[in-house]
């Protein structure tokens, strides 16, 4: 198996799983990944940034910040779920289709490459 470099910057995701389950569709989080180290996105219900750094295959983000607002429990309990995957370093593997599969001890997040640029508002 071949060592395929994967670049993030300049890239936005969709999040289509965490930890194995299926995000829910009406509420998918999704990540941009700025040329200039920091991250946007939203978590579920929240938007989120913050700053990332790649070196090799490993990806950590520093401190994540987020608007606060509640939404309905399975949405809320989603975010954690995503938040708590990314507060740890994750290695970055090239998985089917394009996708990009993040892993670590804490869990795992499937994204898909989004058609679009994320808003970073």
């Amino acid at each position: 198996m071949g060592a395929e470099r994967i670049t993030l910057a300049g890239r936005s995701f969709a999040i289509v799983s965490v930890d194995g389950v299926a995000v829910i569709p009406s509420a998918t989080p999704d990540l941009a990944f700025g040329a200039d180290g920091r991250v946007s996105g939203k978590a579920t219900v929240n938007r989120l940034m913050g700053q990332y750094a790649l070196e090799g295959d490993v990806l950590r983000f520093g401190a994540l910040a987020t608007t606060m607002m509640a939404g309905p429990s399975e949405l809320m309990e989603q975010e954690q779920r995503v938040l708590a995957t990314f507060a740890h370093p994750l290695r970055v593997e090239a998985a089917a289709d394009g996708q990009v599969l993040l892993v670590s001890d804490a869990g795992t997040a499937l994204l898909r490459p989004a058609p679009e640029a994320v808003d970073e508002a």
